[in-house]
């Protein structure tokens, strides 16, 4: 628990004891003989009280607040998540499309620059890798901090990559100039313009239905907030 309130809750406790006593003393003083102890058990019925009360009052208080500091972390983790995974999938997929672009512009005649090709398929296991660790933190995330259908977006856009990595680890001429596109079907699924490609199915497709999933998400979570809260955060 919060330090902060543990201070703060003893403070309380010791300033509520401490003018309890000291007002009972003034009244202990002035009474008579006959009527101290009466006043005694009086005093200890209401020391007991109000200790009592302020106890009970302090611990409710210091778990609503730490409660709510947890809450707070707990959104401010949960946000952080988000933003990461929503510019860094954008960014994964700007990328991939670019390397698309700079194989299709690299075609003569049905075939392929091999030195274009390698260094641009290296390009592209890089961001298979970055699939696959979006992947495991949506995996492993509570649902309340990313939505549950995320894996199940990513895992046909991380196998698609995957299997145009495998292929060209495989496949690809050491010591050719360039070769035909023919010999490299997921190569040539992949710069297809066609959107009846598997490029469309597997890659494209998940990744928008991945981002409406976090967006609405997100919205649903702004909804929750009471009005009177999102005006304060404005």
């Amino acid at each position: 628990m919060n330090d902060r309130l543990i201070r703060r809750f003893v403070l309380t406790v010791a300033f509520v004891l401490g003018v309890s006593i000291s007002v009972l003393a003034v009244l202990y003083a002035r009474a008579e003989i006959t009527g101290r102890r009466t006043l005694e058990l009086e005093a200890g019925k209401a020391m007991f009280y109000v200790i009592t009360g302020v106890l009970v009052g302090g611990v409710v208080q210091m778990i609503v607040r730490d409660f709510e500091d947890r809450r707070k972390a707990s959104q401010a983790y949960r946000d952080l998540l988000r933003t990461d995974l929503n510019e860094g999938l954008a960014k994964l997929y700007s990328q991939v499309k670019g390397i698309r672009r700079h194989l299709r512009a690299n075609v003569r005649d049905a075939r392929i620059e091999a030195k274009t090709y390698s260094e641009l398929l290296r390009d592209l296991t890089d961001n298979q890798l970055g699939l696959e660790r979006y992947k495991r933190k949506a995996e492993y995330a509570a649902p309340s901090l990313l939505p549950h259908s995320l894996p199940l977006h990513f895992k046909p856009m991380e196998t698609y990559v995957g299997k145009l990595a495998t292929e060209y680890e495989i496949a690809v001429p050491s010591d050719a100039v360039s070769f035909a596109l023919v010999v490299f079907p997921k190569l040539e699924d992949f710069i297809r313009r066609d959107r009846e490609s598997r490029f469309h199915y597997d890659f494209v497709a998940p990744y928008h239905s991945a981002a409406e999933a976090v967006a609405e998400a997100e919205m649903w979570d702004l909804w929750k907030i009471p009005t009177k809260a999102r005006s304060r955060e404005r």
